[in-house]
């Protein structure tokens, strides 16, 4: 699920309704663990992009370091026209491609648990939006 979606999805979810409050309240405990359970998927995704990151850099600095003809039909790797000194190393992986399109998954990642740690506040405190309602209500109506 993208960001865009799950913003789209509270958007959709979000409004409390001023004639059935009660049925929002009852809603509450549905939609924590709807954006709980996309929380944690993102945070798996996280985990996996991380773990997925790390392999490869590992991998393509051994590569680097000492570049098999095995390592790129495996892979599909080339080795570049000329000689990576050590020092040129990091500057090298950190302009590769794959491990940029890595990196940018996990900043989505990162975005979507961003989104869904503020939903998930926003439906904690749903129960004192319903309160306040009821008891704007009840102050409207004199009692």
């Amino acid at each position: 699920m993208t960001v865009d979606e799950i913003i789209d999805s509270w958007n959709a979810d979000a409004p409390i309704s001023e004639l059935d409050l009660g049925k929002s309240s009852r809603e509450i405990p549905r939609l924590h663990a709807k954006y709980y359970s996309m929380y944690i998927d993102a945070k798996r995704e996280i985990a996996k992009a991380r773990y997925l990151f790390k392999k490869i850099r590992a991998q393509k600095y051994e590569f680097m370091i000492n570049p098999t003809q095995e390592a790129m039909k495996e892979h599909g790797w080339v080795y570049p026209d000329r000689t990576i000194l050590k020092s040129e190393l990091k500057d090298y992986l950190d302009g590769d491609n794959e491990l940029l399109k890595i990196e940018f998954k996990m900043t989505e990642c990162e975005l979507k648990v961003d989104a869904l740690q503020e939903i998930l506040k926003q439906i904690n405190a749903r129960n004192w939006l319903i309160n306040n309602a009821l008891k704007d209500r009840s102050f409207l109506h004199g009692e």
